[in-house]
């Protein structure tokens, strides 16, 4: 299956962005040039058949540089999609590899010598017709992630449908067209020549041939199916459901009504967000229709916020222009707000020197109302224009923030009651630059591009702690840091551990896998993946299996987890509750924002992304959406600990640890 990226974007409060590759908008279709015009003309045909194969690949893919370190090109047998087997492993260990020769990214080529007999599973693809069965490959694009260059089941299952020489149709991933290898054992087997009236390819009704035997390259393109024979041929590498979704070259409106009809198929949660598709375009479209007119890209780009806004996904955005974002956001008044978990909103800090501390206002005051309108009701008026959330909790806490946040020079009135005082004042004030106190929303310390993804220590306690930032970056250096760390950890006979994904945005949702592998002996099933047909009918899938990874922890662990724990982070975190020894410590839940997501790239360039893919669970129900993993050991949000500057969940998760030692 497609290597699943579950990424957030854009997080404005870190410097990066953060579970298969992801799907794509465009398939190439039959009418593409085959490989029979495209190979060499002059290469002999041989009877010896095809000895080696080379072709060319080019990603569009934003997120394939951050996950992609160690390219290469493998040859991969086919016998899961021979069996629609989504679970079923490679049938080897080890695969035929090469390296390719350039950028990925702006284009590379590869060479791959074939194996005299490769090893694979024969199948008999003419269903009796023929003698024992063929071997069936395709090339494929791929990235080493942990371990070794080979794909190990954490990294594939099934079949990729995506960068590799087979093109595939959404949602079904049936063939529809592309160049794939058959190794013959013997001249006594036949292949089929074409998919058949069901339009499927290794079904009964298949028609077959006689195929020789050693290596033919089957191109899928022509009708019937091309053998070809020389010895070398040629497998381009084809992006299909692995591309960038590109509709920067159309006007405003026409992006907008592509990407709308796009959307309307393929977002997998329109039933459960009730999205009235209607009311959206209806209210967006005459933005998009006033900026294409008036020649404005900021104005198309607010238009594209609004619509973001509208889904409450935190997937699901657009890349805010900075002038906009910053004069929108700017103003202050020197305050940050809490809600406690009562429903209490107090002042959490107050920066002197500026409009709220100049007016009276003090840190621990209860905050009854804001422009006239009650507290609450003036909350959940805060339109999340710039990250939209996904569940109730991290919406509320964004539209504690937002709510501070104004164009300098904007009349705000407050109604407060300061700790000890008998009534309630109002204060009116005026917005000036404060970027201090929006920087206050979170007591997490923001990454930087040059930070590891992992960091580790032995805490004061004895106990060892792990922080892991991300999941979107190089997954070799992440790994290997991982099990260095446990091993030390387990050398120096640490009795117990936390893991701390409170800042994870998330990223490749293989590594999340491969981390929470650490903690079982035995492999179980997360959840499983839907993906829309071209006429909206969401199918099965791949499942989401968690394998023990090579490196095992067997004593006592904790994870801290918190809003900002987005996406592939919250895969890791609901592996981790998987086990109900194991223990979720937070104020919060995570972020509850879960798909598998995908890049358009509008108009001016303009960065957009949405899910196209959603996770189920065992039992058919939503995976995480809307909700997130929550906490088994709760932190209590009151008035004395939002008004803490300390860490208040590293000391909880320390206590409730040294209780099981």
């Amino acid at each position: 299956m497609v290597k699943h990226i579950s990424l957030r974007f854009p997080r404005l409060f870190s410097t990066l962005f953060a579970a298969a590759m992801v799907t794509g908008l465009i398939l190439a279709g039959p009418g593409q040039p085959s490989a029979a015009q495209t190979q060499q003309p002059t290469q002999a045909a041989t009877d010896q058949g095809v000895n080696t194969v080379t072709g060319t690949f080019k990603s569009t893919n934003q997120f394939v540089p951050s996950y992609a370190t160690e390219p290469y090109v493998a040859l991969l047998d086919l016998t899961a999609f021979v069996k629609r087997d989504y679970s079923l492993p490679l049938p080897y260990n080890d695969e035929t590899i090469a390296g390719f020769v350039g950028d990925v990214t702006q284009g590379a080529k590869y060479t791959i010598p074939l194996p005299i007999v490769p090893r694979g599973t024969l199948n008999d693809v003419a269903h009796g017709k023929g003698g024992k069965g063929v071997e069936i490959f395709v090339t494929d694009f791929d990235a080493n992630l942990a371990g070794d260059p080979f794909l190990s089941p954490v990294e594939l299952r099934g079949w990729s449908n995506a960068n590799d020489s087979l093109l595939f149709d959404p949602g079904t991933n049936e063939v529809v067209s592309g160049t794939l290898l058959v190794w013959a054992p013997d001249n006594q087997e036949m292949f089929p020549t074409d998919f058949g009236p069901d339009k499927k390819l290794f079904t009964t009704d298949d028609p077959v041939a006689p195929i020789s035997q050693g290596w033919t390259l089957m191109d899928l393109n022509v009708k019937p199916f091309k053998q070809v024979r020389t010895a070398t041929a040629q497998m381009p590498i084809l992006e299909g459901l692995g591309g960038n979704n590109d509709l920067s070259k159309l006007t405003y409106t026409q992006a907008f009504d592509a990407l709308v009809k796009d959307l309307k198929i393929r977002y997998p949660f329109s039933d459960y967000k009730k999205i009235n598709w209607n009311t959206i375009v209806s209210t967006i479209r005459p933005m998009v229709a006033q900026a294409e007119k008036d020649k404005d890209q900021t104005a198309f780009n607010i238009a594209m916020l609004h619509f973001s806004a509208t889904f409450h996904d935190g997937h699901l955005s657009t890349q805010p222009p900075q002038d906009y974002f910053l004069q929108q956001n700017i103003g202050g008044l020197g305050i940050s707000l809490g809600q406690t978990d009562d429903g209490v909103v107090i002042a959490r800090a107050v920066l002197d020197n500026l409009p709220a501390a100049n007016a009276g206002i003090q840190a621990g005051a209860k905050i009854t109302a804001w422009n006239g309108k009650p507290i609450e009701q003036a909350l959940s008026s805060v339109e999340l224009l710039f990250e939209p959330e996904s569940s109730p909790i991290p919406t509320r806490l964004k539209q504690l923030l937002f709510m501070t946040r104004s164009p300098v020079g904007t009349k705000v009135s407050v109604t407060y009651q300061n700790p000890g005082d008998a009534s309630a004042a109002t204060a009116n004030m005026t917005s000036v630059e404060d970027r201090q106190s929006f920087g206050l929303y979170s007591l997490e310390a923001p990454t930087g591009p040059t930070d590891l993804p992992l960091t580790e220590q032995v805490l004061p306690s004895g106990i060892g702690y792990i922080k892991v930032d991300t999941f979107e970056s190089d997954p070799i250096l992440l790994s290997h840091e991982w099990e260095y760390t446990l091993k030390q950890f387990k050398g120096q006979n640490v009795p117990s551990l936390i893991i701390d994904v409170r800042g994870n945005g998330g990223g490749l949702g293989a590594m999340a896998d491969y981390l929470a592998g650490s903690f079982y002996n035995q492999e179980f099933v997360l959840n499983q993946f839907y993906q829309a047909t071209r006429d909206g009918q969401f199918l099965p899938g791949a499942k989401d299996i968690v394998e023990p990874s090579p490196v095992q922890w067997d004593k006592p662990v904790a994870v801290l987890i918190g809003p900002d724990c987005a996406s592939a982070c919250e895969i890791f975190s609901a592996e981790m509750a998987h086990d109900s020894k194991h223990l979720m410590v937070g104020r919060y839940p995570t972020g509850g924002i879960e798909a598998s997501v995908e890049a358009w790239t509008l108009p001016g360039g303009i960065y957009f992304q949405a899910p196209t893919a959603r996770f189920q669970t065992p039992d058919g129900k939503i995976f995480l959406e809307g909700v997130g993993v929550v906490p088994n050991v709760k932190v209590p949000v009151t008035a004395e600990t939002l008004l803490a500057t300390d860490d208040q969940e590293l000391p909880a998760a320390e206590k409730a640890l040294a209780a099981l030692h």
